[in-house]
């Protein structure tokens, strides 16, 4: 999921089991993606907007990395198990 990194949309991505790209634009939405990041269920970065309106093709770039790496995608899965209980 591509989205800004606020906590529903969040939850509602690892609820489906589903890898999330930030982008986000206040800092509780920074924070949030750094969790996001550390847990291993999104990119390796989060974008800020800044580099996305500078250079759009990053987003490209991290989508790529998302669907290479299937640890983001095994990752947000066992945590939508955990979050099913």
């Amino acid at each position: 999921m591509v989205c800004h990194g606020g906590n529903g949309t969040i939850y509602q991505a690892l609820l489906h089991g589903k890898p999330i790209i930030g982008i986000p634009t206040i800092p509780d939405q920074g924070f949030n993606m750094r969790r996001v990041v550390a847990l291993g269920v999104g990119v390796g970065k989060s974008l800020t907007w800044k580099e996305f309106k500078k250079n759009p093709e990053v987003l490209l770039n991290a989508i790529d990395a998302v669907f290479a790496n299937p640890s983001y995608a095994e990752k947000a899965q066992r945590l939508q198990a955990i979050l099913k209980k």
